[in-house]
């Protein structure tokens, strides 16, 4: 049937309407003053999956879903009450779902039209269907993984964070709010700046720029932050750029995993290598790194305790730990601010000191010697202690530290030889003495007096 004028008069011949109604690339159907079809399309056909005959005739909502045939009138009549103004507003467009011929399901995008009356006073609708069925499809589908991401990124158990091309925090997870103290809406008003450790926003600021101009994809670090309180958190921090389909950046992804407790675990472990239990000192191990650093000149003073054996005999392992740790305590009251003091094994002492003159070591090497000149109270008794001193001196702050220690031990290894060989000669004297007594007693009394002494 002929397609009714849009108007009371044609601007374009009758066939060319009528191919363009037929041939429209949407349904397309024509509907009476009652609603019912007057005529249709092959799409609109094809869409409900009806013959002609079990369309035409029949009214426009008999195949609209129950559901959705209170909205589907209501966006008729509003393009009824829209036809009337003047000017006309734009056509309404909204989204049904119909039924089709098979029973099937089918979402389809409407939009009416409302022609002039003609010259009888009739009105026509002329309506547009367009199958969005796989539309809708998709788009349920995009929801669902979209719902997904989401509750894969708030509940996450590390912290992230999206961020913007300008450094601005876009979105946080719950991990995140947690671990910096603040709460979503919050962090929205800061920067990724904000929140990181003074000491790191420099090399923060670069990282960023590289991976928003594209020189780089991913950068892993540990990085330092800022809780709200003002304390510091240690973060594991994946960054990476999110780029669209035309390869440029939309946006930073930080990944922050907490590694605060096992930094401070890591720190402990650290400081109980590097720092003596017994006296506080540095261990060797310290006392080497500060020596890798220096690179100035410097000389080391070694002091071994004498006959720690015999003392730890006497007082016990107890005894012997107050024993160091009242000389330990000594010794760092002597020690200038610039000097490091540490504990070499069981009953030594080194110290490195900065001597850019050459004459710093001699001078607290004479420290030390007063130090052990003072008897220690230990348990009640008076003991006392003195020591092996020797100087090693290292002008150029290039020798390692075993080398140095090596010197300092062989100097002072004459007083120990000086030591042994006093030690020495007491002991012969006391031998020849006994020796003596013998002899004495193998000839008393006379021969004629008594038998002979038998040994």
């Amino acid at each position: 049937m002929a397609v009714p004028p849009a108007s009371g008069s044609w601007d374009l011949r009758a066939d060319v309407l009528s191919a363009a109604f037929a041939r429209a690339p949407v349904g397309v159907g024509v509907c009476d003053e009652d609603g019912r079809f007057l005529a249709v399309n092959d799409c609109l056909l094809e869409l409900f999956k009806h013959r002609r005959e079990e369309v035409v005739g029949r009214p426009y909502l008999n195949f609209v879903h129950p559901k959705a045939r209170a909205a589907s009138l209501a966006a008729y009549f509003g393009a009824v009450v829209a036809a009337a103004a003047q000017p006309p507003p734009p056509v309404a467009h909204s989204e049904l779902r119909c039924v089709a011929g098979d029973g099937s399901l089918l979402w389809v995008a409407v939009s009416w039209t409302i022609t002039a009356p003609d010259e009888h006073g009739h009105q026509y609708g002329i309506v547009h269907l367009r199958d969005i069925t796989q539309d809708k499809a998709t788009q349920r589908e995009l929801t669902a993984v979209r719902a997904r991401l989401e509750l894969a990124f708030d509940c996450a158990p590390i912290g992230v964070a999206v961020v913007g091309l300008d450094g601005q925090l876009l979105q946080t997870n719950r991990a995140l709010q947690s671990l910096l103290g603040y709460h979503a809406d919050q962090l929205a008003a800061l920067s990724f700046l904000d929140i990181a450790h003074p000491g790191d926003r420099a090399d923060a600021v670069a990282v960023f720029d590289q991976l928003r101009a594209g020189a780089i994809e991913v950068h892993e670090t540990v990085r330092r932050y800022l809780h709200r309180d003002g304390r510091v958190v240690y973060g594991r921090r994946i960054a990476a750029a999110a780029r669209g389909l035309d390869q440029r950046d939309d946006y930073i992804l930080l990944q922050i995993e907490d590694i605060t407790a096992q930094r401070r675990a890591t720190d402990r472990l650290v400081e109980l290598a590097e720092s003596d239990q017994v006296t506080g000192l540095a261990t060797l191990a310290s006392l080497a790194r500060h020596a890798d650093l220096s690179g100035q000149p410097r000389s080391l003073v070694l002091a071994e305790v004498e006959d720690l054996p015999r003392l730890s005999g006497v007082l016990g392992r107890t005894g012997t730990e107050q024993l160091i740790s009242q000389l330990a305590q000594r010794l760092r009251a002597r020690c200038r601010s610039t000097d490091v003091l540490a504990r070499v094994g069981d009953g030594g002492f080194a110290i490195l000191v900065a001597d850019p003159d050459g004459t710093a070591g001699s001078m607290v090497a004479a420290r030390l010697v007063d130090a052990f000149a003072q008897p220690v109270i230990v348990a009640a008794q008076t003991i006392r202690v003195s020591a092996h001193i020797g100087i090693a001196k290292d002008p150029n702050g290039d020798q390692p530290l075993d080398a140095i220690i090596q010197q300092a031990s062989l100097a002072a290894r004459p007083r120990n030889a000086a030591a042994n060989r006093s030690a020495g000669a007491r002991a012969w004297r006391l031998i020849l003495r006994m020796m003596s007594v013998v002899w004495i007693l193998r000839r008393w009394p006379p021969p004629n007096s008594l038998p002979p002494l038998t040994w």
